[in-house]
């Protein structure tokens, strides 16, 4: 969200893909001194989010955390990267379902291993994590190591 919402931003085609073009915007915006957006969008490039980054005030999660990523406009910027979700990445990795890195965003990669996780243990594949999910996965580890 954030990615399209810059390359709006920047007049080029929104498929929220990171391209040379929204590199090549992204340089301009930095050259220009524009940092919100830079800032928005070099968080989403590189999925590091700089320290100093703040969550909107009306950012509504897809899971609990006040966390989740919301879409990045002239005057909001990317939320740092999550601990309880790179936790989670890394726990998913351990049983097979995640294999991008442990980045603590949670991104298109991350939902669509929860999903996946979520069908397997026959729970709602929506994407959420909650409770429900967070015992499967528990389960799951313990017998894994156990």
């Amino acid at each position: 969200a954030a990615v399209k919402a810059f390359q709006i931003k920047a007049g080029l085609t929104p498929d929220g893909k990171w391209g040379s073009a929204s590199q090549a915007a992204l340089d301009k915006a930095l050259t220009a001194g524009t940092a919100g957006a830079a800032a928005s969008t070099t968080a989403a490039a590189t999925t590091k989010a700089p320290a100093t980054t703040k969550a909107p005030a009306t950012t509504t999660p897809a899971a609990a955390p006040a966390t989740a990523a919301a879409p990045a406009t002239s005057s909001t910027f990317l939320p740092a990267p999550a601990a309880w979700v790179k936790s989670l990445q890394q726990k998913l990795a351990r049983l097979g379902y995640f294999s991008g890195p442990a980045n603590g965003v949670l991104g298109p990669v991350t939902q669509a291993a929860i999903k996946t996780f979520q069908a397997n243990a026959s729970l709602t594949p929506d994407g959420k994590w909650g409770p429900a999910s967070q015992a499967v996965l528990d389960k799951a580890l313990a017998a894994k190591t156990g």
